[in-house]
């Protein structure tokens, strides 16, 4: 039926799990693929197999928290995308814009991964950094 369309949700995991990985419990990998970098990623098995396959996806968030090393610990600093002025502000007639929250959209890949011994398949997405702007540079690289 043309006009129906089915959307499917599902449960997806920050900390990519990459589909070849056999190991009973993706908990038991030894390293960590929360984000990737974008100028080693197609070296690193991890990554290059899902993104070959054209796994991307867009990752959409309030914002994300940068730390920045000082000599008595950490300062914590939300990054977020620039806000209108006004976001409550009403609509013009016949202007169906959302005007809240902008959120912050972030590239990414994602895998699904099976477990050996069968059961439900885990999706997984990792974000894919990039050096720092110049405007955030001074909290971290």
């Amino acid at each position: 039926d043309a006009d129906s369309s089915e959307r499917v949700l599902m449960d997806m995991r920050w900390g990519l799990v990459p589909s070849w990985f056999k190991k009973d419990d993706p908990s038991k990998m030894q390293f960590n693929t929360s984000n990737c970098r974008s100028d080693t990623m197609l070296k690193k098995s991890s990554y290059k197999g899902a993104l070959l396959k054209g796994k991307r996806c867009v990752v959409l968030a309030d914002g994300f928290y940068e730390w920045q090393q000082h000599s008595g610990g950490k300062q914590p600093y939300f990054i977020y995308f620039p806000q209108p002025k006004d976001p409550m502000a009403e609509e013009k007639e016949g202007d169906a814009e959302w005007r809240g929250w902008r959120l912050l959209t972030m590239a990414g890949i994602f895998d699904c991964w099976e477990p050996p011994e069968g059961g439900e398949v885990l999706y997984t997405y990792t974000i894919i950094t990039v050096d720092a702007s110049k405007d955030v540079s001074f909290i971290h690289h």
